[in-house]
């Protein structure tokens, strides 16, 4: 370490990524920005930590291309200049080079992991109200306390305790954006990432992944901010690190790089075995409403007696992406708010960027805590819901509303599988009671939902496939018939589920027996009666214009 300077991040290799290969390699900030058409994507160890490489990586890219176009011109980016860069970019099917040497060139002393006085997302001498804190729990891959061991870690033994440099890296870019709300003083908050629902547009290659979220434009189709990432930023001094909350960045650079976690590496011999921790800036629920310039996420709508607006809409682990096919694609219902990158990408294809037969895939990536103070990551998902590009435009939108109604359809056959099987609990005798020994109304829940579940893992597939098959350039005719397919389809996975919890029932569900739910009259449950409801419900569910409750 000369000069208390160690590791800059535009030369050493750190970055994950995979080639088309499919063989993992580590490369520097700037070898993988020059030669992002020749990886495939991103590969790091977890889908959170690729988006926030992703994020760091598009920070820099609207950066260069916010201040001097592709030919070196000064710029100010409206929607013509916005069409007239990215079109260029996509065109050279690469990133200049020059550009981007240039760039590192400029800020070199500014990406180095150590530094006395700048740290690349650090503060020097950091000194927070706790001990400095072992680096098993800044590892996402062991994410390990003190107080809290995992039980099946990957790493044992010397290699949990200890990061290379490049893997401390990582997991910095990765902490500062996904940090749990285990930081004891000041009152902390989840990572700002882990409050979204992250949307990304993933093109065939790492470059055209980039170039598919570089948003040039904002919401309204008007110019961001000017970008400064928070290295060009003046330096903040121990007393202006108080915790605070601040107002959405007009730009991406600044919204993808803001340090929401004061962080502090310390190293040894070659490796990083410690590291401080505390609470950064963090964004007030007003600033976030309605804005719409954190471009990667969807919104939901909400609000109270003063009104109503969108905050950003988080994603379960439990329901398939296609499933939120409204809160992705806008149906102008004004329940939710389309991400941006869904709207850009609408852009490039109504302003002919993209072929509009292109098929187009998002990328959903979803992380949740505990449900009792969030001071620990219980899961991270991802999933991805593929379409061709034509059913984001003008011409789409009879079959983006045909594709939610039958979703709404799905969410029926699903009811009524759930309620079958609760019946045939019932049936059978198997019954959830209260405290005072009533028995629960309408259905055993754990079975309903089981049920549920089952059946939407069965038409996961068959639906995904349905989507791609869908094109707005095909006749009325030929989508009438895709549609009746599709039904039929569901229809049939449900039937054969049902027929699936009927067998399974038994021999004493076959007779049934009367039961009394609340104060309600009693009533017969048996397989046939389940089975006879059953069917009527399916038909009932496949009636043009029926997307009731069941």
């Amino acid at each position: 370490m000369k000069n208390g300077k160690d590791f800059n991040l535009t030369e050493e290799s750190w970055i994950r990524v995979m080639t088309p290969e499919c063989q993992m390699k580590e490369v520097s900030l700037g070898d993988a920005l020059v030669h992002a058409h020749e990886y495939t994507e991103l590969a790091g160890e977890l889908p959170t930590q690729d988006v926030s490489i992703l994020r760091l990586l598009l920070a820099i890219l609207h950066t260069v291309f916010s201040r001097e176009g592709p030919d070196g011109e000064s710029v100010v980016i409206d929607e013509e200049k916005a069409e007239e860069i990215w079109g260029t970019l996509w065109e050279s099917g690469r990133f200049p080079e020059d550009k981007i040497r240039a760039y590192f060139s400029r800020w070199y002393d500014r990406f180095w992991l150590f530094h006395p006085e700048r740290p690349f997302f650090q503060v020097p001498g950091l000194e927070p109200n706790s001990d400095p804190k072992e680096v098993a729990k800044l590892n996402g891959e062991v994410s390990e306390s003190a107080n809290k061991i995992r039980l099946f870690s990957p790493r044992t033994g010397v290699t949990k305790q200890s990061l290379s440099y490049a893997e401390a890296s990582r997991w910095l870019v990765h902490i500062n954006s996904y940090d749990d709300a285990s930081l004891k003083r000041p009152s902390p908050k989840i990572g700002w990432l882990g409050k979204l629902g992250i949307v990304v547009a993933r093109g065939n290659s790492l470059f055209e992944t980039l170039m598919l979220n570089l948003i040039l434009l904002d919401h309204n189709e008007e110019p961001w901010g000017e970008n400064i990432p928070t290295w060009e930023a003046p330096l903040r001094r121990e007393k202006d690190l108080a915790l605070c909350s601040l107002p959405i960045p007009d730009n991406p650079a600044q919204l993808y790089t803001m340090q929401f976690r004061r962080m502090c590496l310390v190293p040894m011999n070659g490796t990083v075995r410690q590291y401080k921790a505390t609470s950064g800036d963090w964004f007030d629920e007003t600033a976030v409403r309605g804005g719409f310039r954190e471009s990667m996420t969807a919104w939901r709508l909400t609000g109270d007696k003063a009104g109503a607006w969108h905050v950003p809409k988080k994603f379960s682990q439990e329901v398939q992406v296609w499933r939120e096919f409204s809160s992705m694609v806008s149906i102008h219902d004004g329940k939710y708010g389309e991400p941006g990158t869904v709207r850009w990408y609408r852009w490039l294809v109504m302003n002919e960027l993209l072929p509009k037969d292109r098929l187009v895939s998002f990328d959903t990536i979803g992380i949740e805590y505990d449900k009792s103070m969030s001071s620990s990551i219980t899961s991270i998902f991802r999933d991805t819901l593929s379409f061709h590009s034509s059913l984001l435009t003008s011409a789409g939108t009879v079959w983006r509303e045909l594709i939610q109604r039958e979703v709404k359809r799905c969410d029926q056959f699903a009811s009524a599988v759930g309620k079958m099987a609760g019946n045939l609990e019932k049936a059978a005798g198997h019954v959830e009671r209260d405290g005072k020994g009533s028995v629960v109304p309408w259905y055993n829940m754990a079975a309903a939902q089981k049920a549920q579940e089952t059946y939407f893992y069965r038409i996961d597939l068959p639906f995904r496939a349905w989507l791609q098959a869908l094109d707005p350039d095909q006749k009325e005719i030929d989508r009438e018939k895709l549609r009746k397919k599709w039904i039929d389809t569901a229809k049939r996975t449900a039937q054969r589920l049902g027929e699936e919890l009927a067998e399974q029932a038994g021999d004493a569900a076959l007779v049934g027996r009367y039961i009394q739910e609340g104060k309600e009259k009693e009533q017969h449950y048996s397989t046939p009666e389940a089975i006879r409801w059953f069917r009527f419900k399916l038909s009932k569910i496949c009636k043009e214009g029926y997307y009731g409750t069941t």
